[in-house]
């Protein structure tokens, strides 16, 4: 699990502030287990959404190059 953790954290751009707010428990009955499949979620949503946005980024940079665009790169 922990290196789960490890990896998702150097393959996303999270502060130690955002694992913080996923590890602190929302209640007393939360168990510290299930913290750590809620940072896991977290980590794994954060990545889905960069690779989403570099996508979109790519396809952007693609198209505006295909139609010969002046613009300098």
């Amino acid at each position: 699990m922990f290196n789960r953790i490890e990896s998702l954290i150097g393959e996303t751009n999270v502060t130690p502030a955002d694992v913080a707010e996923n590890l602190m428990p929302k209640s007393p009955l939360d168990e510290p287990e299930r913290r750590l499949f809620h940072l896991i979620q977290a980590l794994e949503e954060a990545k889905e959404v960069a690779a989403k946005k570099k996508a979109e980024e790519s396809d952007s940079d693609s198209a505006n190059h295909g139609r010969g665009s002046s613009a300098p790169s």
